[in-house]
């Protein structure tokens, strides 16, 4: 919150100097990794002084579109933004990253990469921001770093911020709902006793305010516990339909485009944490009695049912078997939507599981191995496809001990290395020069033989 206030202040119309931030977010794989913040923090620098358009281009021009995503994206996007640093060109800058602490894919590769650029360029000034852990502070303590500031030992400056973003609430409330004197006191004093200087209690309360007239607010704002983990605990035990605890459950969970995150890092925290006075069985064993294994087990077989019920040939009817992936539009609805999820995370889930689930596994990839390849082609994310079945195998082998399936999980990665760029380029691929140019004795190409094209009467032996 403090980070995004700088920010909003560096972006008045009389601050001189342009930056680029990006904010991560653990429970969001879409900005929890180290390529991805060195993608978001090249995009503003490039948007904003064009000529360094140059540095992207030499690479993408050979690249293309895989630059960004796919596993070799980390060493080709720090070499172009170190390029970038170092143009002697580049305008004074300021360079933001919010909450390295959520990071949680690849994070040493990013400290190092901030820790050996935060002080070649006189024209580049870095701001970061994490909770207190000693593997970030160790991975940024450099001879050059410049400055350093700890919140825990400025708490007094910190709640006094606080306050002052209370007084702005309320008096926002108070203009939106038409708060009189005494409502707008009680709520002011009753933020002020109990927000333990977190800004985002605050956000918290004052989001539910905004929900309730004014005649209900002084009730409601009693309603809330002191600090963090108590707000989370009453809102745990919050009783209704899904559809009420999304809308009224918003200190845990929000819905950023039809897809359900935790609301804040904090939030996942409490979940995963030790018993307190408040859940004395752990949050965790509270919601999920039978233990993490069997809760991940539920959620691996349940994404394999939503896979087999949802994936099939051509999911966005594309028709030609070479339709190039840049010109793929997303259909509304999205008939992946509800598989999105669980085309990422099913063999995540089942190597957490600790369970032995080789009939299901082996099922799933004897029926819809390559509309899994399909579909993870249009969610353009070949990669993790890669990364899961090589973690599938590893299981396998060391776990499962079952010699057919892992002959299938082998022979299922080695045709997803081989064939991974034609069906980034175009997905229907995988039906097409994936099958036919794989060995004849391709368990996988035997598998699907009957999608292979008719009209290929020479097939490659």
């Amino acid at each position: 919150m403090l980070l995004c206030g700088i920010i909003d202040e560096l972006q008045e119309p009389n601050t001189p100097n342009p930056l680029a931030y990006f904010l991560c977010q653990a429970t969001d794989s879409r900005i929890n990794s180290a390529t991805a913040v060195l993608r978001g923090l090249l995009y503003l620098p490039v948007e904003q002084q064009p000529s360094l358009i140059s540095h992207v281009r030499k690479k993408y021009d050979r690249a293309g579109q895989a630059l960004f995503n796919d596993t070799n994206a980390w060493v080709a996007l720090s070499e172009i933004l170190t390029n970038i640093l170092n143009d002697a060109n580049l305008e004074k800058k300021y360079l933001i990253i919010d909450a390295l602490d959520e990071c949680t894919i690849d994070l040493p590769k990013l400290l190092d990469f901030i820790a050996r650029n935060s002080s070649k360029s006189p024209r580049v000034k870095w701001i970061v921001s994490s909770r207190n852990q000693p593997d970030i502070e160790e991975g940024l303590e450099k001879p050059s770093q410049e400055g350093k500031l700890s919140l825990e030992l400025n708490a007094k400056w910190v709640s006094q911020a606080v306050d002052t973003f209370i007084s702005y609430k309320v008096t926002q409330l108070a203009r939106n709902k038409g708060y009189d004197r005494e409502t707008i006191q009680a709520v002011r004093e009753h933020l002020k006793k109990n927000a333990n200087d977190t800004f985002l209690w605050v956000v918290l309360v004052c989001q539910e305010l905004g929900t309730v007239p004014a005649w209900k607010a002084n009730n409601v704002v009693r309603s809330f516990l002191r600090g963090l983990d108590d707000l989370y605990a009453q809102m745990m035990r919050y009783p209704g339909a899904l559809q009420d605890i999304l809308s009224s459950c918003g200190s845990f969970l929000t819905v950023r485009e039809e897809t359900v995150y935790f609301v804040h890092q904090s939030a996942k925290d409490f979940l995963l944490t030790k018993p307190s006075p408040k859940t004395p069985n752990g949050a965790f064993d509270e919601l999920f009695p039978s233990g993490k294994p069997k809760a991940h087990h539920s959620i691996f077989s349940r994404s394999l049912d939503v896979m087999s019920g949802t994936l099939r040939r051509d999911m966005y009817d594309l028709k030609e078997l070479g339709y190039p992936a840049e010109k793929i539009r997303q259909p509304n609805p999205d008939p992946l939507a509800a598989s999105r999820y669980a085309c990422f995370y099913w063999i995540d889930h089942l190597i957490d599981s600790d369970l032995n689930d080789g009939g299901s596994v082996d099922t799933f990839l004897t029926q819809k191995y390559l509309y899994w390849l399909e579909s993870l082609s249009l969610f353009k994310d070949m990669s993790k496809g890669i990364d899961s079945i090589t973690k599938l195998e590893k299981l396998v082998q060391k776990t499962l001990n079952l010699v057919k399936l892992s002959r299938l999980i082998q022979d299922a990665r080695r045709f997803i290395m081989y064939h991974k760029g034609v069906i980034e380029q175009c997905p229907l691929q995988a039906y097409a020069s994936a099958l036919l140019f794989s060995l004849e004795g391709s368990i996988i190409r035997r598998l699907f033989k009957e999608e292979e094209p008719r009209w290929a009467t020479i097939k490659p032996a």
